[in-house]
């Protein structure tokens, strides 16, 4: 199986050597790599010169994120895809383990995921992404059945853990160009429709949390995140995308605390008694949203083992 590896960036002249390199240096030789300029204005291009014999160089007028992962996979020949940021890392082994799941999981296999570890931009350990979402396995590798309920309550991150198979992908459709933040959650609940996924326990990736970038200002202001999630959450749950009753319903569960959160910031900024009451009111759904995860009926994953 071709793997097409495909990496968007934009102005990342001081990382995207070192994250080529991780690329180029997979256990799993059928690779072909492809870097999308998403029209920096640094010396990316020439950061980039030492590896030209060894990519696919594509540059593009600015478009975000999602149109540059986009314009890689028309460019890609492979049969499966994977993407990496230009800011993160792979461990060799990363491609290699999950063709092996491909093979075992059969062609039904939609797409394999892994753990990554993440790392502050000064490189120090701040847990996994596996852990980070609650998402506990019962096996180190395995298929994974109902990935829609389980993302229909919690983020995971997807982008740099995933191999996808190319005709899931163009199934759905792709990414959605018109977002610039969340577009990886939206294609994840996109592709947990079209069938089973494989997952990988093992942290095969390095996601470091920058100190700038578009994800990272909108998760430092409050209102512009929740917004987001909001509407994004929302345009799922609206198209529906071949989403079970249940993930629909588990949805509107999240979306129903997230405006309320909205709401509540409204009070607090109002000032006077407003901030008391908003406090408080803010304690009650973070207890509701504790006590939900306790419950039986919140989705865990089932996986087989194989």
């Amino acid at each position: 199986m071709l793997v097409s590896i495909i990496i968007p960036t934009f102005n990342r002249a001081k990382t995207i050597g070192p994250v080529v390199e991780s690329a180029l240096a997979q256990t799993y030789s059928e690779i072909a790599v492809i870097v999308v300029d998403d029209g920096s204005s640094d010396s990316t291009a020439d950061a980039l010169r030492p590896y030209m014999d060894r990519i696919q160089f594509i540059y593009q007028e600015n478009a975000g994120p999602s149109a540059a992962r986009n314009r890689g996979v028309a460019a890609a020949k492979g049969e499966i895809l994977a993407f990496l940021d230009s800011d993160d890392f792979w461990y060799p082994e990363k491609i290699e383990k999950q063709i092996a799941v491909f093979r075992a999981g059969g062609p039904d296999l939609c797409c394999v995921i892994c753990s990554a570890a993440v790392k502050s931009a000064a490189g120090v350990e701040l847990g996994n992404t596996f852990e980070m979402s609650g998402l506990k396995l019962p096996v180190g590798t395995g298929i994974w059945s109902n990935p829609q309920e389980v993302l229909a309550t919690r983020f995971i991150l997807f982008n740099q853990v995933v191999a996808v198979r190319r005709r899931c992908f163009d199934q759905v459709g792709g990414f959605n160009a018109g977002l610039r933040l969340l577009e990886d959650y939206e294609l994840a609940m996109k592709l947990s429709t079209v069938g089973p996924w494989g997952v990988i326990r093992e942290p095969l990736v390095v996601k470091y949390n920058d100190d700038d970038g578009i994800g990272v200002d909108c998760m430092t202001d409050d209102d512009r995140h929740l917004k987001t999630c909001i509407e994004v959450m929302s345009g799922i749950r609206t198209a529906g995308h071949g989403l079970s009753s249940s993930a629909k319903q588990l949805l509107g569960v999240e979306l129903s605390d997230m405006r309320a959160e909205m709401r509540i910031r409204a009070l607090i900024r109002r000032g006077g008694v407003m901030v008391s009451v908003g406090k408080l009111l803010t304690v009650g759904i973070r207890v509701r949203k504790a006590v939900r995860r306790r419950l039986p009926s919140w989705p865990q994953p089932r996986v087989r083992a194989i």
